[in-house]
């Protein structure tokens, strides 16, 4: 009996160790058919995949292939084409979305199972084919499913082509004038960051240019400067991405705009500080008065969203706020002395609940809906003036429309607009239902891949009698910047400039906001 199981076991590891091996062609050319068939042009037809059971049927192959009988070539050119394929299914693990950098670990944390072994991309490229089998041509063979990345191309890389199809990649990416950007009258080369990241592997780092010319039809003086042009993180996909329902296009903050929704289980916390003061108003006029003072309000918003899936985020608001009125020649910030007087108040003045969501395959288009509910009494004030207003006793709902529009490589629209329902819940000084439609415009220039400036409109009437019973118009200047990869700092005034029985003061704001 004994025997008979010691030849059993020993027919099992037998038949399972040369499993790979003898099947190791058919994998290519069922790899060779895939890539012919979702990747045109050097972009990948990640929409087709979304209905296409082929990727997890290759992506099973390859998770259960035993290369351990792989001769060296064959190894190489199965971690190259598993590292491709690994790229796409993390894509499509989080599809649609518009970045792999903006996928939280997409290179570093999240594990793949490839030819039996769980591993991340990165250690599969370092760890494994680097550290066995250093070439530098890996890096325009490995493609990180970025329009920066050297393209993929529409076939597998196999052992016996392999050499021919390493230098065939490298010469297409260093004689390509987008990739390698060479102006002879300044006497540069703009370099990918591929050359920064991986400037110590083989010892490079000395010459790039040395490097490229092994492969350049026409060398590159090495006496030229070389710089670092900006990397460009958006999905190498045939079809555009939406990324309100996914991710940014590119890995930067500025990405983020109001209508991106985040990824499931990312997190988002924003404090966004805001003072207004005022000494005078519009009238109904449209005419300014003197208020005889200077009030002041000061509003602290803290944020947490939350990404419950691409398509639908939740989160949780608190506004504590602060008020002071006073004689007109105080300064603004009388009111963080945050008092509690006649003319001074201070309080956490309500709580929201927010559901941002993407019903729309809309590129661009999200909506998001918050509940405020007061969290103080007689917030609009008192009629023996004892407490000053300073927030609505009502119940808040905002109905909110985000788009954003791309004009051009460095310049974005930010439109938003809403419906403000505020609910009456009795306040003995006054009656706080009120419908308002706030229309907002941003426009933004991208300075650097860190900071942006931006310009605001915004143009808010009440309804009531007359159609309007309010309505304001304030615009302004604003500026981000990325402090860290996921803390940003902003900056803005305002201006209120235009208005009917509305305030006619200026607001000073300043923010922060972290990705995680």
């Amino acid at each position: 009996m004994s025997k008979l199981f010691s030849v059993f076991v020993i027919l099992f590891l037998t038949i399972n160790s040369s499993f790979g091996s003898n099947n190791f062609p058919e994998l290519l050319d069922e790899l060779d058919l895939f890539l012919k068939s979702n990747v045109k042009n050097n972009l990948v037809d990640y929409s087709n995949l979304e209905s296409n059971t082929t990727l997890t049927a290759l992506v099973k192959k390859i998770e259960d292939f035993n290369h351990a009988e792989l001769t060296e070539k064959e190894k190489i050119a199965f971690f190259i084409n598993a590292y491709n394929i690994m790229v796409i299914k993390g894509i499509m693990n989080n599809y649609p979305v518009a970045s792999t950098n903006n996928v939280p670990g997409f290179f570093t944390k999240s594990k793949h199972l490839v030819g039996r072994e769980l591993m991340t991309l990165n250690s599969l490229e370092h760890d494994i084919l680097f550290k066995n089998y250093r070439d530098v041509r890996y890096h325009f063979a490995l493609v990180c499913g970025a329009k920066g990345c050297p393209p993929l191309i529409s076939e597998a890389y196999r052992p016996e082509m392999l050499e021919q199809q390493l230098d065939r990649q490298t010469r297409n990416a260093v004689n390509d004038p987008n990739f390698t950007k060479v102006d002879t009258e300044k006497k540069t080369v703009a370099l990918s960051q591929i050359f920064k990241w991986y400037s110590k592997d083989l010892s490079i780092a000395k010459s790039s240019i040395k490097f490229i010319n092994q492969y350049r039809d026409k060398p590159i003086p090495e006496s030229f400067k070389t710089t670092y042009y900006t990397y460009d993180w958006s999905l190498n996909s045939k079809n555009s991405v939406n990324p309100t329902a996914g991710r940014p296009a590119t890995g930067n903050l500025q990405s983020f705009t109001p209508s991106v929704l985040l990824k499931k289980g990312q997190k988002e916390w924003k404090l966004f500080n805001n003072l207004y003061t005022q000494t005078r108003f519009f009238d109904g006029e449209s005419q300014i008065t003197e208020i005889g003072g200077r009030s002041n309000f000061f509003s602290g918003i803290f944020q947490l969203n939350f990404g419950v899936s691409p398509k639908l985020n939740v989160g949780i608001n608190f506004t504590m706020r602060s008020t002071s009125n006073r004689g007109p020649d105080t300064s603004p910030l009388d009111v963080f002395r945050f008092q509690n007087n006649e003319n001074a108040r201070t309080t956490i003045s309500n709580i929201g609940l927010l559901a941002k969501y993407a019903p729309f395959r809309v590129e661009g288009l999200s909506l998001q809906t918050m509940v405020f509910f007061p969290t103080g009494k007689m917030l609009e004030g008192t009629a023996d003036q004892s407490k000053p207003y300073i927030d609505f006793d009502a119940i808040q709902w905002f109905q909110q429309v985000f788009y954003d529009a791309k004009l051009g490589d460095r310049i974005n629209l930010f439109v938003e607009f809403d419906v403000l329902v505020r609910l009456d819940v009795q306040n003995e000084l006054r009656q706080s239902s009120q419908v308002a439609l706030p229309l907002k415009v941003f426009p933004s220039y991208f300075i650097t891949d860190k900071l942006t400036a931006y310009a605001m409109t915004e143009a808010a009437p009440t309804l009531g009698s007359g159609l309007f019973s309010s309505v304001y118009v304030q615009s302004g200047l604003g500026l981000k910047y990325q402090l860290t990869n996921q803390l940003e700092i902003e900056g803005l005034y305002t201006k209120f400039w235009w208005g009917q029985e509305s305030g006619a003061g200026e607001t000073f704001n300043l923010g922060l906001r972290f990705l995680h």
